[in-house]
């Protein structure tokens, strides 16, 4: 569903990311991990039209989507949630999610994220800047979803959460995936992200360092030195 081949980004001269290789298939939850600053917030802005690309391409769905407008990569089907829960403080649950859902807003949609997210059902009137910390994460995510995406791009989801809520916010990631979606996820926290990831890829000063199997890079011994806790 979503091919990256040699791609190059950054802020200025100097590249963030550098000949960045990565596949997703269609259903999958693939994973990105690496420490902070290793670039995979860039990576995803990069896919999803918000940072130009200075080389390389991003093909969804066997259509290239290489620096087109980040409206257009939406409405192909490929949804980026990003880092730090940007929800629209002064509006309600309610308009966040209709805001979100424009014209493709329909009950199916709605009833999608209530059943993940029962809270935000019982919230619907309530301003989104009273929520708490998880339950805008949540609304986040739950936006992501309005847009009826094929692709959910998920940035750090466990950014700031207690780690009750890190476990539940990415067990909602493989319940995405087990609806039918694809799911496309950045994580610092590694264990976590290996535990509910079909494969994953490992982002080092931004070039990719390693992939394959969530399992088998979970029991590799470098990774567990570098990412898990020994």
């Amino acid at each position: 569903m979503l091919t990256v081949r040699g791609l190059v980004a950054g802020y200025g001269r100097v590249p963030a990311i550098s000949d960045i290789d990565l596949d997703v298939g269609a259903g999958e939850l693939v994973a990105i991990i690496g420490s902070n600053g290793a670039g995979k917030s860039t990576l995803l802005r990069t896919i999803s039209g918000l940072i130009s690309a200075t080389a390389g391409s991003v093909r969804f769905d066997d259509v290239e989507i290489t620096n087109r407008r980040p409206d257009r990569i939406v409405a192909a089907g490929l949804v980026h949630c990003p880092e730090g829960r940007h929800v629209f403080q002064g509006l309600s649950v309610r308009d966040n999610l209709r805001v979100a859902g424009g014209a493709t807003r329909s009950q199916q949609h709605e009833d999608e994220v209530f059943t993940l997210f029962p809270v935000l059902g019982e919230r619907l009137s309530q301003l989104a800047g009273s929520l708490s910390g998880g339950e805008q994460q949540m609304l986040a995510i739950g936006r992501t979803l309005m847009a009826s995406p094929k692709l959910v791009m998920l940035d750090e989801p466990s950014l700031g959460l207690a780690p009750l809520l890190v476990e539940q916010v990415l067990k909602v990631a493989a319940r995405i995936r087990d609806t039918g979606r694809t799911v496309l996820l950045v994580e610092q926290n590694a264990e976590l992200a290996l535990d509910v990831a079909d494969r994953a890829y490992v982002l080092e000063r931004g070039r990719i360092t390693n992939s394959g199997a969530a399992n088998e890079l979970a029991g590799s011994r470098a990774i567990r030195e570098a990412y898990l806790g020994g």
